[in-house]
């Protein structure tokens, strides 16, 4: 930190391990354009692999390389900065949600040590979510929340939450499915790293306005999750048009 001249490093894999490197958005504002560490259609292996070939960029392409093939659509957009989109494709993927359209996230602590009975170490515990349903194409959207601001496991009381909410039939649409997929499973057993440090504060805090303070953070915070999730969808909807 101390030495005036620049570390010349090239980027890679490591600029995001062990943690994203706060240098990062520098970095890549030094590169061209067309810079394979700018595009995020490439495994971070074969990015790495081109690289190492001093195939920097993709305009250094043969685009009538056969390991490109699935690709070009990707380096298409890229290189005449356009959007190309498969329309028969996400015809196929839309066409799998199924009314009513649940938009869910869920917000979980996990705890070296565990704080209560019947859980395991390092197990995540559901503290939060926010759910979407639009029941049909024409329905309005709905929200549902729940926040569990007690210092016991939350876990029953979650799970119950949600089968208020959520019915036999429809679709669940998630973020990241298998994160919120073992957090359902865990649920049915049982019966953002800032939200888990704000979680921690409420339930330890014995301040009723900072409280009140953290609840409406964490909602406002897991709300705009699944808003996101619904904008996403709805974007995709209107590509097809």
């Amino acid at each position: 930190m101390e030495n005036e001249t620049e570390v010349e490093r090239e980027m890679g894999s490591h600029c995001g391990k062990p943690q994203e490197c706060s240098f990062k958005k520098y970095c890549l504002s030094l590169l061209p354009n067309d810079s394979l560490q700018k595009v995020s259609f490439f495994p971070w292996q074969t990015r790495d692999g081109f690289i190492k070939k001093n195939q920097t960029t993709l305009s250094s392409f043969n685009l009538s390389d056969p390991k490109l093939e699935k690709y070009l659509p990707g380096i298409q957009a890229e290189l005449e900065n356009k959007l190309i989109v498969d329309k028969a494709a996400l015809n196929d993927f839309l066409s799998t949600f199924k009314h009513p359209l649940y938009f869910l996230d869920f917000e979980a602590a996990p705890i070296a040590i565990p704080r209560y009975k019947n859980l395991s170490p390092y197990q995540k515990i559901p503290f939060q979510f926010s759910l979407h349903i639009q029941k049909d194409k024409d329905s309005a959207l709905e929200h549902h929340e729940f926040l569990w601001t007690q210092d016991s496991d939350p876990t029953t009381a979650c799970a119950e939450a949600l089968c208020n909410y959520i019915g036999s039939e429809g679709s669940i649409i998630a973020y990241h499915k298998s994160y919120e997929k073992s957090l359902l499973e865990q649920l049915e057993i049982k019966s953002g790293d800032t939200a888990i440090v704000k979680y921690w504060q409420l339930i330890h805090s014995l301040d009723e306005s900072e409280r009140q303070k953290i609840i409406s953070e964490l909602k406002q915070y897991c709300h705009q999750d699944t808003l996101a999730m619904v904008k996403i969808y709805e974007a995709l909807q209107k590509l097809l048009l």
